[in-house]
């Protein structure tokens, strides 16, 4: 009886033994497990870090790479012809770059990410010079106009010169023109009135690059530079007017990169990832 109980249960051990091999192989076989032995009582298993180095997507977190570095693919410059053909938004080194140093002669140069946009966030690098005394910034929820070469929707500032004003809030709508964040009736700001705690570096300091971290959600836009909340703007009533609803711009449209009519500016953008809500 007892040969029979011992020859019973070996047969049992073994069937799992084999079970166990066999469960083995087909982890050892998929991506997203990875396999470690623990001295000498077997495998064990741990998920695998994702490591898709193809996809432009970080599965983490759901920010999508809108900037190949390598193209502009994706995107598309607006503004007069005169001004498109000087080609002052190209790729270097793997990073956008607009030069107009040493250029006053032209307009405004948009510089478009081709998708209609409402809630999102976008996170881009934004590197900057000393002797660059120009102004640029990114449009979000903008449109451009063909008829008038201008265009219309909010605008994060990005002005090196007079660093204050970086990741500020302008409304370059037709019936606005003027600082939303803070609330000024026109173009006109001061230190003061901007409270702005942020930091803001240069090419030639430790800290290279900037991060700024733009959220539009409804009728909110907020700005954060370098781990630094710049503005938190509620703009309903605003955004979602008449005015901003006329030019389809304010609760929708497309983000663009900017360099200011006249201004000589020497700016670099990198790293540019966007999650759609």
């Amino acid at each position: 009886m007892k040969n029979l109980i011992y020859f019973a249960l070996s047969t049992l051990l073994g069937l799992l033994s084999c079970s166990r091999i066999e469960e083995q192989k087909k982890q050892m076989q998929r991506p997203d497990i990875v396999l470690y032995r623990v001295n000498n009582m077997g495998w064990q298993h741990t998920p695998a870090p994702f490591r898709d180095k193809k996809s432009s997507f970080d599965k983490r977190h759901h920010f999508k790479k809108v900037f190949d570095g390598k193209s502009l693919k994706g995107w598309q410059v607006y503004g007069k012809k005169e001004d498109i053909v000087k080609e002052y938004w190209k790729v270097e080194n793997g990073s956008i770059t607009c030069n107009t140093l040493k250029d006053k002669n032209h307009g405004a140069v948009w510089l478009f990410y081709e998708k209609e946009l409402s809630d999102f966030e976008l996170k881009v690098k934004i590197q900057a010079y000393r002797n660059s005394p120009g102004n640029s910034g990114i449009q979000v929820r903008s449109a451009y106009n063909s008829e008038t070469h201008d265009i219309d929707g909010p605008q994060i500032d990005i002005h090196p010169s007079g660093s204050f004003r970086n990741g500020l809030i302008y409304d370059e709508s037709d019936g606005y023109n003027r600082w939303i964040y803070p609330d000024k009736p026109d173009w006109n700001v001061t230190e003061q009135e901007a409270n702005n705690k942020s930091k803001f570096y240069f090419a030639d300091d430790e800290i290279a690059w900037n991060d700024l971290h733009i959220i539009c959600k409804g009728t909110k836009i907020k700005t954060i530079l370098n781990g630094t909340v710049v503005s938190d703007f509620d703009g309903k009533g605003i955004l979602d007017d008449e005015i901003h609803a006329e030019q389809g711009v304010g609760m929708e449209g497309k983000i663009a990169l900017q360099v200011h009519a006249r201004d000589e500016i020497l700016i670099r953008f990198k790293d540019i990832f966007l999650k759609e809500f």
